[in-house]
């Protein structure tokens, strides 16, 4: 599954963390009816020192590259920005009847996100049903800022 020496990137579940391994380690143990794998993995602690962790003890996803996880928590991110939105949009409507103002049902895919240089000046501007204007910035766990072009 993994090779020595091979970076992973981890996001434990149910958590907003995203962090990189070194695999060190495969240990092996056979049994009658079956085979136990687990991997042991490096990586730096809160005080900057590399720290050996069974990966299991996380029980996180992970990824080979970058770019796959990149992938994953861009389409997340984008989900939430979504649900968020038609969230409003619907209570708009209930609260205040149907609104005359356009609104795309349909968000756009992920592949539509653009991904900003951190500056806290990036963001878009969303019209949101009353007419107002709000503006989205989304900073993910890798420190990248995420905007979804409306």
């Amino acid at each position: 599954m993994y090779e020595i020496g091979q970076i992973i990137f981890c996001i434990p579940q149910g958590r907003t963390t995203v962090f990189a391994a070194r695999v060190i380690e495969e240990r092996v143990v056979r049994r009658k009816n079956n085979v136990d794998r687990t991997w042991i993995v490096e990586r730096t602690g809160a005080d900057g020192k590399f720290t050996s962790v069974d990966l299991s003890e996380f029980r996180c996803e992970t990824f080979s590259n970058e770019k796959q996880m990149r992938k994953v928590l861009m389409k997340r991110a984008t989900d939430a920005l979504s649900s968020l939105l038609d969230d409003v949009v619907k209570r708009a409507n209930e609260d205040f009847g149907r609104l005359d103002v356009e609104t795309n049902p349909h968000p756009k895919h992920f592949d539509d996100v653009v991904e900003g240089d951190g500056d806290i000046d990036d963001h878009v501007n969303v019209q949101l049903p009353d007419g107002s204007i709000v503006k989205a910035n989304v900073k993910l766990p890798d420190g990248t800022t995420m905007k979804v072009n409306a």
